[in-house]
């Protein structure tokens, strides 16, 4: 069964963080409906504005909060300040990491700051075995695949592609001893079919799950999505 790690922005409007108070009834709103854990996207500039709010987050919401953080130096301060249960290293615009951003300098330092204060964390990349076999190299905990060639496939023939490209890749990783999460605003279907494979560890959503909620509620949403792990 896939968990499910709800995107804060998709509660937002705007790029700003929300007030202290914001971030509270956020948390405890997806506390009360059964998500399984937050996730904040820091944006690449003045990502020290999130501070707070994620203090208080953490302090209200029982379950694990994941950090989507940039490979850039702003949110990388604040990751470094905060140290979050789980960081997931992404790129600017929340776009997988590709073989130059894994080999950069920058991802060194942040990767060997993480490896001092060890703080668990993975990385967004493609799902392309060589990429999965970069971020072992790095000592990440796991990755986090894109589901965004499965969303977007123009036919059959591309979507069944995407699928076991996915799979292939997270078999690698699994191999590989690596946690593997699902990054993509999943529809019924593709849900359903990806969690029956049991190769992922929990998902990424967004829009996807809020767009839902405002028609059943979050709780009712969750549950929805529950149903379909099991179907």
């Amino acid at each position: 069964m896939m968990n499910v790690a709800l995107r804060l922005d998709g509660f937002l409007h705007g790029s700003a963080p929300p007030t202290p108070a914001q971030a509270a009834r956020i948390a405890a709103t997806a506390a009360l409906a059964g998500v399984d854990s937050l996730a904040v996207l820091l944006p690449a500039t003045d990502a020290s504005g999130w501070k707070v709010p994620l203090e208080r987050i953490r302090e209200v919401f029982d379950g694990p909060v994941l950090v989507i953080c940039p490979l850039l130096d702003d949110p990388l301060r604040l990751v470094h300040d905060i140290r979050p249960e789980l960081t997931v290293f992404t790129g600017d615009g929340f776009l997988p990491l590709d073989r130059d951003d894994l080999a950069g300098p920058v991802a060194r330092d942040a990767v060997q700051a993480m490896r001092t204060s060890r703080a668990p964390f993975v990385v967004h990349v493609p799902a392309i075995v060589s990429l999965i076999k970069a971020a072992r190299q790095l000592e990440a905990e796991g990755v986090l695949l894109p589901a965004a060639p499965l969303l977007y496939a123009d036919d059959t023939a591309q979507a069944v592609a995407a699928m076991e490209e996915l799979e292939t890749g997270a078999l690698a990783a699994s191999k590989l001893g690596l946690r593997v999460f699902l990054d993509g605003e999943l529809d019924r279907a593709s849900w359903g079919a990806l969690s029956r494979l049991d190769l992922f560890e929990g998902a990424v959503v967004g829009s996807s799950l809020i767009d839902r909620a405002l028609l059943l509620g979050l709780g009712p949403a969750m549950t929805e999505l529950r149903m379909l792990n099991l179907h």
